[in-house]
């Protein structure tokens, strides 16, 4: 997920605040205006801070427009009389916007699946011949023998034939409105995610083809697990970044998070990162590489915009531009970047909050609905960064190797070196990214005054990419590759699925030396 550091994961929403300043700008309606259409005024007492929170959020924070009844949705939470209304109605509206940043759940339930999941039995797409299968594309057994017993009927390459009596497209047909995703190719992902999982125990009878044989397995219900957001990013090394390597007369890094070790002065640890794989990177002497950020969720936008700047060049006479972004142009926006601006005073020196508090004065004096656009991290942080180490203007190769599972501060580094003409080809395993295009605010219990059992999280500051005529939206749309390379059969010719991925890896590079892209 796209954050600031991990300072602002603390940074807490407050809703009545008293350290809240009077603000002359503010010609708009307050977070708990009674005169809006989301039923607020008629909630009751029962569970009113749950309401009030979610109200504020869907009304001043989430930037998105989605094509929903949003305001429907939360008059229906407002309405809600008791527990079991209240988080059916929860769900429905979180759920309901599709977007893997803006998040509720009920920590006692909602986090509980059945059956198992895509980090022990993983369910791939691949295309042959124009037609798709789902395989088995990777198992990783675990310390539950019982567990392990079901893994050990499977291998890498098994290819779904049947789930229940149904085909496993099927299968994806019946739970994909279920998954979360800015857009249907990223659903769909996440479908095949979720292929062996429930809300409820069930039993999967399904039907594979191996080695030239039809068999019966079995995956029996009772087993489940919880889920767990992790936001911890102190003890990350280089090795958990990135992944270094050479094929033929490539170069290749694989790029695994954009999150970093902030456990000590971010500066230091933000320049050794990018210091050591640009050391990596030139050692191989290579004239062509591949980034290849499939299945990379994100992390810190400054590591994002900081990477991506690495690849320009400055004789381009070019300017480069990081990733901008804006904000609804409220009063409670405006209130939390002043806390941040209080509270956090280094901000100032990566990110261009000062600017982001003016840019708000301006749109809410003015009434707009959104601030104007502004590049997040500072020229102070760029100018301690060299670029220009590895770049097409010079006459170099760069590929960028996506899926849609690129997310979040992932699509952020996508979308500036596309936008900006800073690599040769996007080559996509699917055909666009995630589409994830804002950052996360986060909110304490305990400060809001609500039960522990709630978690809720939602997007704050709206992706807005520079182009050469003008800004993109990268929510929902993310960022389309220029040619589409799935995989297919043949990628999956072995039970080890490190091998199999390095085949897919050489097959892209012999369409690459083949100019089909």
């Amino acid at each position: 997920m796209l954050k600031k550091g991990l300072v602002f994961l603390f940074v807490t929403v407050f809703l009545f605040s008293c350290s809240k300043k009077e603000n002359h700008y503010d010609n708009r309606q307050t977070s708990y205006d009674s005169s809006n259409d989301y039923g607020l005024e008629r909630a009751g007492s029962f569970a009113v801070e749950v309401k009030k929170l979610v109200t504020t959020i869907f009304k001043d924070i989430f930037p998105h427009k989605k094509n929903v009844d949003t305001v429907g949705l939360v008059r229906a939470v407002n309405l809600s009389e008791n527990a079991d209304d209240l988080h059916h109605n929860l769900r429905n509206l979180f759920e309901a916007q599709k977007d893997l940043h803006t998040i509720y759940f009920d920590k006692q339930e909602d986090k509980k699946n059945y059956g198992l999941p895509s980090d022990n039995l993983e369910v791939s797409s691949v295309i042959n011949n124009n037609k798709e299968y789902f395989i088995i594309s990777k198992i990783k057994f675990t310390n539950n023998y019982n567990v392990n017993e079901i893994l050990q009927r499977f291998k890498v390459g098994d290819i779904i034939v049947s789930v229940n009596d149904e085909s496993p497209q099927k299968r994806i047909a019946n739970i994909l409105e279920n998954n979360l995703g800015a857009n249907a190719v990223t659903k769909k992902l996440r479908a095949l995610d979720s292929f062996f999982e429930s809300k409820f125990p069930m039993s999967y009878r399904l039907v594979v083809f191996r080695d030239l044989k039809l068999l019966d397995l079995n995956i029996p219900s009772g087993f489940y697990f919880k889920t767990i957001n992790s936001s911890n990013s102190e003890k990350i090394k280089d090795d958990d970044i990135y992944q270094i390597n050479n094929f033929d007369d490539f170069s290749y890094i694989r790029l695994k998070t954009f999150k970093y070790d902030v456990s000590y002065d971010n500066f230091v640890s933000l320049r050794n990162v990018l210091d050591n794989l640009k050391y990596k990177i030139l050692s191989q002497n290579k004239n062509k590489l591949i980034i290849d950020v499939r299945n990379n969720g994100g992390g810190y936008l400054e590591l994002a915009d900081t990477l991506a700047y690495l690849f320009y060049d400055p004789n381009s006479n070019k300017p480069f531009f990081p990733m901008h972004y804006r904000l609804k142009a409220t009063n409670f926006n405006l209130n939390k970047v002043e806390d941040i601006i209080q509270n956090n005073p280094y901000f100032s020196l990566k990110y261009n909050i000062i600017l982001e508090r003016n840019m708000l004065y301006d749109a809410i004096s003015n009434n707009n609905e959104y601030t104007e656009n502004f590049p997040m991290i500072s020229n102070e942080l760029l100018n301690t960064i060299e670029p220009g180490f590895f770049t097409t203007y010079a006459g170099k190769e760069i590929y960028l190797l996506t899926n849609s599972n690129c997310y979040s501060g992932c699509d952020s580094f996508v979308a500036v070196l596309k936008d900006q003409n800073l690599v040769t080809k996007v080559i996509g395993e699917d055909a666009q990214t995630g589409g994830g295009g804002a950052s996360i605010l986060y909110f304490k219990n305990e400060q809001e005054n609500i039960s522990n059992n709630f978690y809720f999280q939602t997007s704050w500051e709206q992706m807005q990419s520079k182009t050469e005529t003008g800004f993109r939206l990268i929510e929902g749309e993310g960022t389309y590759a220029d040619c589409v390379f799935p995989k297919d059969l043949e990628d999956f010719s072995t039970y080890d699925p490190i091998l199999n991925d390095e085949n897919y890896i050489k097959r892209v590079i012999q369409k690459i030396k083949r100019n089909e892209c």
